[in-house]
């Protein structure tokens, strides 16, 4: 499972920016991910039916 960081660094990497250690350190690039990482993660869990994020329940015969 990659990390925030790791995520992180993916996406500044596209955008050609440094990347960073972690989401606390004190680097303009970290606190933008810091502040937006977890917004735009469940932005985009809710835009999708994902597999992965619901649950079965076998019914009873009625």
């Amino acid at each position: 499972m990659a990390s925030e960081v790791g995520i992180c660094n993916e996406a500044l990497s596209e955008i050609g920016a440094a990347s960073i250690l972690a989401l606390d350190q004190d680097d303009k690039n970290a606190r933008e991910c810091n502040k937006r990482y977890a917004s735009l993660r469940d932005k985009l869990l809710r835009a999708h039916p994902w597999n992965f994020a619901g649950a079965r329940a076998k019914l009873g015969q009625l």
